[in-house]
């Protein structure tokens, strides 16, 4: 992908493995700009957004083009409705347990506060760490969601 310098307005390539936000213009130095020539998002914006609504966001940048061929769009995507669906499972989990026994409302409350502020700080993080451009694999869902996002890309055909 091509983006612009801010400074000069040269046209700057980017490799999309890296973070690029650290990438510095070859021509006057100066920090590179997150515009791109054709319009669209950096691919680690796009990357984080995938996390923001969870299932809803994944689904709608799976199906949007041209994002929905970028390997590292349909990676987070993936993996941010893998995420979201093991979350309502815990959700379903506590509320079934909450409803069998009402009476220990209280202590079922503080046995599950500490789940449910985990679940956000890594959703949290999740979105930091796309939008750094990284590629965090979460256990047993980042691998699924890695096969997942390479098997099944659009307009690729298997032989």
């Amino acid at each position: 992908m091509t983006h612009i310098c801010s400074s000069c307005g040269s046209h700057m390539n980017h490799d999309a493995d890296t973070a690029f936000d650290l990438r510095l213009c070859a021509i006057c130095g100066a920090r590179a700009d997150n515009r791109s020539s054709d319009g669209r998002m950096p691919d680690h914006h796009v990357a984080a957004l995938c996390y923001l609504g969870g299932i809803l966001t994944g689904i709608l940048f799976l199906v949007m083009k041209p994002y929905n061929r970028l390997p590292v769009v349909r990676f987070h995507a993936f993996q941010s409705i893998l995420y979201t669906a093991a979350i309502v499972a815990l959700a379903v989990v506590d509320l079934s347990i909450e409803i069998r026994f009402p009476e220990e409302f209280l202590i079922l409350d503080a046995i599950w506060l500490p789940v449910w502020a985990a679940a956000f700080f890594v959703w949290l993080f999740l979105m930091w760490e796309a939008y750094e451009g990284k590629r965090l694999l979460l256990p047993l869902l980042g691998p699924l969601a890695e096969s997942e996002s390479l098997k099944s890309e659009p307009g690729r055909v298997d032989s």
